[in-house]
């Protein structure tokens, strides 16, 4: 009472009790908060000076995308060039990356350095508001600060690993709502929007305005069911770019469960794993088009998680727990986190004991996960190791903030200086463990080359002139440009069409479809059975075949990528061929010339061998011979395209794409081209008439339907999610309480 005027104020929020100038243990002043961020971001600009405002190289999964429409286009097709062409679904990844670049005004150059490098601020944020609800500003700080220190996002930029940098962004989202779905201490206390007045009769009453026909109303009154969706969406955006991300967002559910065989809590924690499994349905649901096309390819459908590298490349215990499996970080420093996050197991009591506890065992789930995957375990399904230690690293950044946590509530009651000790020593650990990460700032590109092989084979888009090809690329999956898959010994193979390839191969289909025989034309010339492999290659239109062995060019002085050895029999392998011939020859990089290349789509005229003679010389003739005597190129157009028009005279057309039958050749006047099979996948047309033809995709009605379908999937979950009711602060929830 003041002056006779009683005042009421309500309490601060999160602070109940009588006020106190007494400032709360682990809060921070703003100041000191901010401050600590911009060294931080200062560092990481620092650190990624050279990218940000130069070219960002063709290295790993950093491909250049095409314009915004043809990017949207690709999405929408039915068709996909993948292999010799497929028409199984693509991933909503395009379409995602298109919508970016659409909000950027068509510049999908800045589109692609901004889904990149915004994966690790996006990380330490996801770590700072994972410890929010233990209520230490302290220790999400600290919490957020390591897990930006580890070396884990800058090995995955140096190597161009664009999914492991995603999940390194989503990992500690995905933990918060795990952890929020476990109902479990400091997270039950958390209030999501529509928790609070959960039922009708709730405390706040906070539903009765809404149309409770809606979904989201409906949402609102099930807690549960909206984090399912939620999780779910968020899961839908991550395996569009990395579909490994299905069995991280299970995983990481498992391994909190499996903690709760120290812990108990066994119905609590199967909540969160009830949670994964719900999303991961949403998820498929919102992808379905996409999802069922994968699983379409069988038992080979777990190609779609990553093709296997030889064991002999597998990252070692040492380096998975430092999280340094690249070029930075490989100092004994890196030790420190691990280090520091067994700080809470010995301190900790209470929530924040059994909390660094699960923590601990979704790290030590992932460690061993990634173990397993790099020695090929897992048999077929081989998932990047460097994707399966972002759980981990989120982990353990948040155990580390939870021994901050401990050493403001629960040393203030021990009685024995060791355990001071213990802090002064982890502190300094993760102090030591960033300095790895601060000095490989400074040279300001992470490591990334500056230079890179889609230089080396630019000159392939002029050759186009005498019709289009196909160029076979041989590699370990991580120094290919590209979707890939596997051809035995941890060796991988992939196709492009005129030239390098851009975005639209980075998401190949799960099976290869007919371009499984270029494997096994290359299997044949690993052997020792064939010395034509050109010959056996040239009816798909390979024109070049590529082999890599590192990521980038090595260039003394400048650079000197990762080198990625090839199984040892195939390069003398190519080197016998009769018909192959050496055009480029460098450090990581060989280009051979096919002599026996057909183009993609090729006329025989009339006067000409009859085509039917072609087919049985395919494995057979001398080197240099074509395959089909007196093709020539037709058709003309840009590389992944739906459609091809130009001139034809009387004769046979040729067209190496598939599936044949969904391709219909028009001929001159409108009149239909009769069609016919050729070599098993590929087709040939009849024309009757000169004039000009237009080879056209015809998809039919599953092509539009499926987009529909997506587009109105993802819409409906989005409007279901939209929460349009006004924000109540928490004070006015608790007054509504009473």
């Amino acid at each position: 009472a003041q002056g006779g005027r009683l005042e009421c104020r309500p309490p601060a929020v999160g602070r109940p009790g009588p006020p106190t100038d007494r400032p709360a243990p682990g809060r921070l002043s703003g100041r000191v908060r901010l401050t600590a961020w911009l060294v931080a971001a200062a560092i990481v600009l620092i650190g990624t000076r050279g990218v940000l405002t130069g070219r960002l190289p063709v290295v790993g999964q950093f491909v250049p995308f095409p314009s915004w429409s043809a990017t949207f286009a690709q999405f929408g097709a039915g068709w996909h060039p993948s292999g010799v062409g497929t028409t199984a679904p693509v991933t909503p990844a395009l379409a995602l990356s298109g919508l970016v670049g659409t909000v950027l005004l068509g510049g999908m150059g800045l589109a692609q350095k901004v889904m990149i490098f915004a994966c690790v601020p996006l990380g330490a944020w996801g770590v700072v508001r994972l410890l929010r609800p233990f209520g230490s500003q302290r220790a999400s700080l600290v919490a957020g600060l390591a897990y930006l220190a580890m070396a884990l996002p800058y090995d995955a930029l140096s190597q161009g690993r664009w999914g492991a940098l995603v999940v390194y962004a989503a990992a500690p989202w995905v933990l918060t709502q795990l952890c929020r779905a476990t109902g479990l201490a400091p997270f039950a206390a958390v209030h999501d929007p529509g928790t609070a007045g959960a039922s009708p009769g709730g405390p706040t009453g906070m539903l009765a305005p809404y149309d409770r026909r809606r979904l989201s109303a409906w949402l609102a009154r099930h807690p549960t069911a909206r984090r399912v969706c939620v999780l779910g969406l968020l899961e839908a955006v991550l395996v569009s770019f990395v579909p490994a991300a299905a069995v991280v967002v299970v995983l990481t559910a498992a391994a909190l469960l499996a903690s709760s065989v120290v812990y108990g809590e066994w119905r609590a924690v199967g909540r969160a794993l009830g949670v994964a499994l719900g999303a991961t349905a949403v998820a498929a649901a919102i992808c379905a088009p996409w999802v069922i096309g994968t699983l379409a390819a069988g038992r080979g459908a777990v190609a779609v998680f990553g093709v296997a590298v030889p064991a002999s490349e597998a990252p070692s215990w040492g380096s998975l727990l430092r999280f340094a499996v690249g070029p930075i970080g490989a100092s004994p420093l890196a030790w420190g986190f691990a280090l520091a996050a067994v700080v809470p197991l010995v301190l900790a009591r209470g929530e924040r004991f059994r909390w660094s506890g699960r923590l601990w065992a979704v790290a030590l789930v992932f460690w061993f996960a990634a173990w397993a995957t790099g020695r090929g375990w897992t048999g077929g399904l081989a998932v990047d190791p460097m994707v399966l230690l972002g759980p981990a690293a989120a982990a353990i950044a948040s155990a580390i903030g939870l021994g901050v946590a401990a050493f403001e509530e629960d040393l203030r009651a021990a009685d024995f200086g060791w355990r001071q000790l213990v802090s002064v020593v982890a502190t300094g650990a993760v102090v030591l463990g960033g300095v790895p990460t601060l000095v490989s700032a400074l040279p300001g590109r992470w490591d990334l080359p500056v230079n890179d092989f889609s230089q080396s084979v630019a000159w392939m888009y002029a050759k186009t002139a005498s019709g289009s090809f196909r160029v076979l690329w041989l590699g370990d999956p991580r120094s290919l440009n590209q979707g890939s898959w596997s051809a035995g010994d941890g060796l991988a193979y992939a196709t492009s069409e005129d030239g390098g390839p851009d975005a639209r191969w980075l998401w190949n289909a799960a099976g290869p479809g007919p371009a499984a025989e270029l494997e096994s034309a290359v299997d044949l010339a690993r052997s020792g059975r064939t010395d034509q492999l050109g010959r056996m290659l040239a009816p798909s239109g390979v024109r070049y075949v590529v082999l890599l062995t590192s990521l980038a060019p090595e260039i003394t002085g400048e650079q000197t990528p990762e080198s990625y050895p090839v199984p040892a029999d195939l390069a003398p392998a190519l080197g016998r061929q009769l018909d192959l011939s050496q055009v480029v020859t460098g450090t990581g990089i060989t280009v051979y010339d096919n002599a026996d290349w057909v183009p993609q789509r090729a006329e025989l005229p009339a006067k000409s061998a009859a085509v039917q003679a072609a087919a049985p010389g395919v494995l057979g003739g001398p080197p240099g011979a074509s395959v089909v005597p007196g093709a020539v190129p037709v058709l003309p157009g840009p590389a992944a395209s739906r459609s091809y028009r130009g001139t034809l005279s009387v004769g046979t057309v040729l067209a190496a794409v598939a599936p044949s039958g969904r391709w219909a050749l028009t001929g001159p006047g409108g009149s239909p081209a009769p069609r016919s099979s050729w070599l098993g996948w590929a087709a040939k047309y009849q024309v009757t008439n000169p004039g000009v033809g237009v080879l056209r995709f015809d998809g039919g009605a599953v092509a539009p339907v499926s987009l529909v379908v997506s587009i109105l999937t993802w819409l409906v979950v989005i409007a279901a999610l939209a929460d349009r009711r006004p924000r109540v602060p928490g004070w006015r929830r608790r007054r509504g309480a009473a």
